[in-house]
């Protein structure tokens, strides 16, 4: 007998491009993590969980500036001792920002 097993999906992503001006974006992905999960910063040390990131395909015309900056409200940046490391990560809802 076959079994199928499903795994409720923890973290759901949207995308919007919001102009700023003539021929410039910022392009948002947004995260909704579901309660008691987090999603890791993209900015962690070598040797600890894997950091949220972002890969690009390049595009003729289009070119990509500044840093993807990130914010939610429900931060959390403490000692983690599985890692034993500095970590931060973000729960319910975080925006990653891209121009």
């Amino acid at each position: 007998a076959n079994s199928v097993m499903a795994q409720d999906r923890l973290v759901d992503w949207t995308f919007s491009a919001e102009k700023i001006t003539e021929g410039e974006y910022n392009l948002t992905f947004t995260a909704a993590i579901e309660n008691g999960w987090y999603v890791y910063s993209q900015f962690l040390d070598d040797g600890g969980p894997v950091p949220t990131s972002f890969t690009f395909d390049k595009m003729e015309g289009l070119e990509l500036i500044d840093e993807i900056t990130e914010k939610g409200e429900n931060k959390k940046e403490n000692f983690d001792e599985l890692f034993e490391m500095d970590l931060i990560k973000y729960g319910d809802l975080v925006t990653f920002t891209k121009k």
